[in-house]
């Protein structure tokens, strides 16, 4: 076979497989087309189209955890501290198990100077992680409550020695 011979039939398949390609991709955008226009015509002139606002959304939804720790979170970073309050709070009593909310609660009170609130928050995630058997994070939530002058440290390390020395 010689070189021009060669270089044919290497192309040969690939214009084989583009040519269905090409052909189906107008096939699609001529369906599109269709379906555009059919919409068009079927949508009546007083409704209006749907939105992404959030302020229009339907309140009476149960917010998710995820999404109250969102709400928390940017007030927080746009230091609108009432209401990171209010949400990391609404955020304990949505998962009251969950020691991430204290902690976050714990973090945005000491940031600000807050230290009994941010003690008290602490020892309330520490109770949590202990509860989950995270006993090193717990200690570490003691040594932080301590640095605060929280008379809650002493109470959440008794907690932790007991349940380290009565579990197997």
């Amino acid at each position: 076979m010689t070189d021009v011979a060669e270089e044919q039939a290497a192309a040969e398949p690939v214009e084989t497989m583009a040519a269905p390609a090409v052909e189906a991709a107008a096939s699609m955008a001529a369906a599109d087309d269709a379906t555009a226009v059919t919409d068009t015509q079927a949508a009546p002139a007083d409704v209006e189209p749907a939105t992404t606002d959030t302020a229009t959304a339907d309140s009476s939804e149960p917010e998710t955890p995820y999404n109250v720790l969102a709400k928390a979170r940017e007030a927080y970073w746009l230091r609108d501290f009432a209401t990171a309050e209010q949400q990391y709070k609404k955020l304990t009593q949505l998962e009251p198990a969950n020691p991430d909310g204290y902690g976050e609660l714990g973090n945005m009170y000491f940031s600000r100077g807050m230290w009994d609130e941010a003690a008290n928050a602490y020892y309330e995630a520490g109770v949590r992680l202990l509860d989950e058997g995270l006993i090193v994070q717990a200690r570490q939530m003691v040594d932080v409550i301590r640095g605060l002058n929280g008379n809650q440290a002493d109470e959440l390390d008794a907690q932790i020695n007991t349940a380290t020395t009565s579990s197997p």
